[in-house]
């Protein structure tokens, strides 16, 4: 489905390879999300929701029922 609007998934591969920009850095939770629903996923984004922002970015569920609970981010993290 995610071909059907973009064909070569150009536009999904920026944001998630290199973001350039602040605009490309918000994208990239979006392009998180729709990666898992290409691998089978079903997901829900809840990052962007202003009254959840503090939870994890992304849920998602295989068809088995188990769960994964996704945090995103463009920055270093200190080890």
């Amino acid at each position: 489905l995610v071909e059907l609007a973009d064909p070569q998934l150009k536009r999904l591969a920026g944001p998630l390879t290199q973001p350039r920009n602040d605009r490309e850095r918000r994208e990239f939770e979006s392009g998180v999300a729709t990666l898992f629903f290409m691998l089978g996923f079903d997901c829900v984004r809840v990052g962007d929701a202003k009254k959840m922002s503090e939870a994890a970015d992304i849920f998602a569920k295989t068809s088995a029922g188990e769960v994964l609970i996704v945090e995103c981010t463009t920055e270093v993290l200190d080890p």
